[in-house]
């Protein structure tokens, strides 16, 4: 008589972006079984039915990499755009999923899966925003926590702490160098190279580009800093100011006085120059706040939501697996 197979269990991840999605079919050491990858899925963005579309494809095309002996218990999706949506994205994987234990969320739950010890999480990319974790009960993960929002009310209304004002500044700075309004300044420069033309013969293109061309010029801000450009890296400290401000929020909801560590993440915030002087602004601001930087993507911080759900301890070397196995799969 053959020997039956033991059922080997699986869970899957979902980190649910502006632009992209990724998904992972976990094993409980940290093996990737599968990985895919699609546009993005913030319902706020393309709408709920195209939002849960396009999760329902990702997510069959998991499924169906499911090894024969594999048996799904969990799945964790923490989405952009998730607050308010987590209702109907998490029916919406449970009609794929209806015996396994799923659940959708916020993405900011995938950052605080890599550190579940950490009380606010500030994300720096395009635009920027802070959550707060209001301790008053105990941790869910399902997304009922009562989390406090800073800011991340996008470019139209927010003044700064992100790529988009970074951008904007930017080629302001150029203009006004152009039209004799502000100090010469290497952004000219940069925003000819970068647009194709000078700044002020471009105004067209940049206003026809958008949020995405005037974030892309960031870059062109940091490395004229780091030529010396003063206009430049005034620019960069008036974005670690909006920064700053967002976690002297964050300190006055946790307790005045009390130290709390706070999850780093996103382009703009990896930049050295900007980095630095977040450091600078919040010791000048006495604010009591000691920075994490995830050495994980926000991937496995949903992978660790998903089986700590179903009450699975996490291998010894899940990080280090996880790690090398995610490098393998995107580098393809």
């Amino acid at each position: 008589m053959k020997k039956e197979e033991k059922i080997k269990k699986y869970i899957i991840a979902i980190d649910g972006g502006g632009s992209k999605t990724e998904g992972a079919l976990v094993s409980e050491d940290g093996t990737l079984a599968a990985f895919a990858r699609t546009f993005g899925t913030n319902p706020n963005d393309i709408g709920l039915a195209e939002s849960e579309r396009r999760l329902g494809l990702l997510t069959e095309k998991l499924v169906k990499e499911l090894p024969q002996n594999g048996k799904i218990t969990s799945l964790f999706a923490g989405i952009s755009g998730g607050v308010g949506n987590e209702e109907a994205l998490t029916d919406s994987f449970k009609k794929i999923l209806p015996d396994s234990d799923v659940r959708a969320a916020s993405d900011i739950y995938n950052l605080f899966g890599l550190c579940p010890n950490a009380s606010a999480a500030l994300i720096c990319g395009t635009g920027s925003v802070c959550f707060v974790r209001l301790r008053d009960k105990e941790t869910d993960i399902s997304g009922k926590e009562k989390l406090h929002r800073i800011g991340g009310w996008g470019y139209l209304l927010d003044s700064g702490g992100g790529g988009y004002s970074i951008g904007r500044d930017g080629i302001e700075a150029a203009l006004r160098a152009a039209d004799g309004r502000g100090e010469a300044t290497l952004l000219r420069g940069y925003a000819h190279e970068y647009l194709g033309d000078a700044a002020e013969f471009s105004v067209g293109k940049i206003y026809e580009g958008g949020k995405s061309l005037i974030a892309g010029f960031a870059k062109s801000v940091f490395a004229a800093e780091d030529e010396g450009d003063m206009i430049a890296g005034n620019i960069i400290d008036r974005c670690a100011g909006a920064l700053a401000e967002y976690l002297a929020c964050a300190s006055s909801l946790i307790g005045e006085g009390k130290r709390f560590s706070c999850i780093l993440s996103g382009g703009a915030v990896s930049e050295h120059a900007l980095r630095i002087r977040l450091e600078y602004a919040v010791k000048d601001a006495g604010i009591p706040v000691d920075f994490i930087t995830p050495g994980l993507p926000q991937l496995a911080g949903a992978a660790k939501n998903a089986l700590r759900a179903c009450k699975t301890e996490l291998a010894e070397n899940f990080d280090e697996k996880f790690s090398e196995e995610y490098k393998k799969k995107t580098e393809k």
